[in-house]
């Protein structure tokens, strides 16, 4: 399948899903399973109607916590998807995002983040892609505004629609301070999205350069992401092993091992550690 029917079809998919969060009902693992075309896009599916139920929550509080309550019928599997989600709908209610980071896991909390500066590239790619604007007051210094370019990078592989050069290009715009975690989003959304042949991935990998661990922490989380779901496809295999030059199960066994070190009692920047520890891992197979 040529790369932007299949984007179209993540995106057809998600906003689905949204609609379906709107609905107000719950939502089943085995209900999600129904509305898609392919298993691989359950996620993409929750995690549309995550930000719908995140979203009624911030208009309509009075009724119940529903982002909470999806998280608790669909979260073991897809618990990354539906906190992206989340920071999707904080972006596009304009909250803060303290508002809801200090209820969540120390770790997870993480990929609200991530998933806000996705809206933010997504949403508006003119401004926050093309125009290479800085993330928004509200973002904080130092690691949340790093995260939020990861989130912004995932959004830079649909913005040019899996066109591996323009994607480059766009990554080599913005100033060296921010490509690191840029590329991190793109190896995330080239491993989990996909839409481009064995080829098309080794061009990023020899233009990534200096950021080639960044690309493969992000190849290896959404390893991780497909792993734990059971969503494998093949050019997830594909991706994780021109990538990271390791199987989907390596490299989400590496991910989970650098989470519970964390687990039994890690330093205070969890999060940021967690995706040093990974980088550190795959770069040793990169060598």
């Amino acid at each position: 399948m040529r790369p932007a029917p299949w984007l179209h079809e993540i995106g057809r998919t998600f906003q689905h899903g949204f609609v379906c969060g709107l609905m107000d009902k719950p939502i089943t693992l085995a209900f999600a399973a129904r509305q898609v075309s392919s298993p691989g896009l359950v996620g993409v599916f929750l995690e549309g109607a995550a930000m719908a139920c995140a979203l009624l929550d911030a208009w309509m509080p009075w009724k119940k916590d529903r982002w909470r309550a999806l998280l608790e019928s669909v979260g073991d599997k897809h618990v990354y998807e539906l906190h992206a989600g989340l920071g999707m709908a904080l972006a596009r209610a304009n909250q803060s995002l303290e508002s809801r980071l200090h209820e969540l896991d120390p770790v997870l909390r993480w990929l609200v983040v991530d998933g806000f500066g996705f809206h933010h590239g997504f949403f508006d790619a003119s401004r926050h892609i093309h125009q290479r604007e800085l993330p928004p007051d509200r973002i904080g210094k130092g690691h949340q505004r790093r995260v939020f370019d990861q989130g912004l990078g995932r959004s830079i592989w649909f913005a040019c629609e899996a066109d591996v050069e323009v994607v480059i290009a766009t990554l080599r715009s913005f100033p060296a301070s921010r490509q690191r975690e840029l590329w991190s989003g793109v190896g995330v959304a080239a491993t989990l999205a996909g839409g481009v042949d064995a080829q098309e991935l080794s061009k990023l990998v020899h233009a990534s350069g200096r950021h080639r661990e960044y690309l493969a922490q992000g190849a290896a989380f959404a390893a991780h992401v497909r792993h734990r779901a059971a969503t494998f496809s093949d050019h997830t295999d594909r991706a994780c092993q021109i990538l990271c030059g390791v199987t989907v199960a390596e490299a989400s066994a590496t991910v989970e091992r650098a989470f519970r070190k964390l687990a039994a009692g890690g330093p205070r920047h969890l999060h940021e550690s967690w995706q040093c520890n990974v980088r550190k891992t795959v770069g040793k197979t990169l060598r």
